[in-house]
């Protein structure tokens, strides 16, 4: 009987050992709700973060492109075999990238008798207020 109230007690205190271990083991409710707290601040960071990325990506395509879109015009200007009249011309270019592109050309006499200033501004909407490429050059007669 020695032996068996002997194993009884040392199993009893094992259990009891083991319960207060596992207590020990396992994380309180408010450190639960800490850690989630700390979470949600680093992904909102994080998410911001990725949206300001993802909108300055978008911002640097389209002024690529509106800027490869008045480049195309200028080469266009030079390639023509008569001079370009002064004044404001309004037109569309040829879609780049599946976007419709318009251009506004501002052609301007010059004091040099034969070189006129070419203004090209290019924006994705006509009623866009701001150009989203805006390039100067000049064409000479010769």
């Amino acid at each position: 009987m020695n032996q068996v109230t002997t194993l009884l007690q040392s199993t009893n205190k094992s259990f009891f050992h083991d319960l207060g271990a596992r207590k020990s083991l396992g994380f309180t409710l408010i450190e639960v709700m800490i850690a989630l707290v700390i979470f949600s601040i680093a992904a909102a960071a994080l998410i911001g973060n990725i949206t300001n990325a993802s909108h300055a990506h978008q911002q640097l395509q389209v002024r690529t492109l509106s800027f490869w879109v008045a480049q195309n015009k200028m080469t266009e200007l030079h390639l023509q075999p008569h001079w370009p009249n002064e004044g404001t011309t309004n037109g569309q270019a040829e879609k780049m990238m599946g976007q419709d592109w318009y251009w506004t050309m501002k052609v301007v006499a010059t004091s040099a008798k034969n070189l006129r200033r070419v203004e090209l501004e290019v924006r994705r909407n006509p009623e866009q207020d701001n150009a989203d490429a805006h390039l100067v050059g000049f064409i000479g007669k010769f």
